[in-house]
């Protein structure tokens, strides 16, 4: 695809890297339209969000990269300045949002709104998906993330010597399939929380704890296409987190249930 966006002399514009930019952005403003649905607005509750973006993008890509470093480790052990080059793409998902909800913590107890930590993870969990489904764009423009070999018409074959995916061969596109999946999770996840808004005796967090449970699953049976994660006892590190998450969201959900 187009992993390089624009190239003026020493200046490199990387299309993961703008993608990703543009999905925390993104994520941010719905971010912000919750919080006011909600009935926190103004000045003061859009800077402390967009303070809350700054954290959670901060430590989410520290953790994403280094649970990407971790887990291919090869691919640096023979020159490890590449381990600062994230605009060429290697960000575990998985590993941004342990990352994320350090940051998110961090915040949490200097928000100056009376916001329940609950019920902004509701305004969060609709800005992750669509955040996220604009990063798996990135992740096609870069070839990383990348599918295994296929047959089907719809198989993608990269063919620029930038990218990350091997080249010449058709392969799933598993970012686009990721991607559509994330939008369709978001829309859902939106209706959702609309309907909570006007609801006094809602469950504060539910909203954030459907999406973990349902990412998961998704997540899940998409790695079994991908081909650019090392297996261990035929499961791929994405693959174990999501049973991790799954199990403990379900948990949660449990135990908030049968609280009186």
């Amino acid at each position: 695809m187009f992993p390089i966006l624009i190239r003026l002399g020493p200046i490199t514009l990387h299309t993961y890297g703008l993608l990703v930019a543009l999905g925390i952005f993104a994520g941010i403003k719905i971010c912000i339209r919750a919080a006011s649905k909600d009935g926190f607005s103004g000045k003061e509750v859009q800077d402390s969000i967009y303070q809350l973006g700054f954290y959670v993008m901060l430590s989410g890509i520290l953790g994403a990269r280094v649970f990407y470093v971790v887990t291919h480790w090869a691919e640096f052990s023979a020159n490890i300045t590449d381990v600062i080059k994230i605009w060429q793409g290697g960000l575990v998902f998985y590993g941004g949002l342990i990352g994320a909800l350090v940051g998110f913590y961090v915040w949490n107890r200097s928000k100056p709104f009376a916001a329940d930590w609950k019920q902004v993870t509701d305004w969060i969990a609709p800005s992750l998906a669509f955040g996220h489904a604009l990063g798996r764009l990135g992740c096609f423009a870069a070839g990383c993330c990348y599918g295994k070999v296929t047959d089907e018409p719809w198989g993608v074959t990269f063919l620029n010597p930038d990218s990350l995916a091997p080249l010449g061969i058709p392969l799933h596109p598993t970012q686009i399939y990721e991607s559509i999946f994330l939008i369709l999770l978001g829309c859902f996840l939106l209706r959702r929380l609309s309907k909570t808004h006007q609801d006094p005796n809602r469950k504060r967090g539910a909203i954030f704890i459907e999406y973990l449970l349902i990412y998961s699953v998704g997540r899940f049976l998409i790695e079994f296409l991908r081909a650019d994660e090392p297996l261990q006892g035929g499961l791929s590190p994405g693959q174990m987190v999501s049973l991790v998450i799954f199990a403990s969201a379900l948990a949660f959900a449990i135990k908030r249930k049968n609280v009186r």
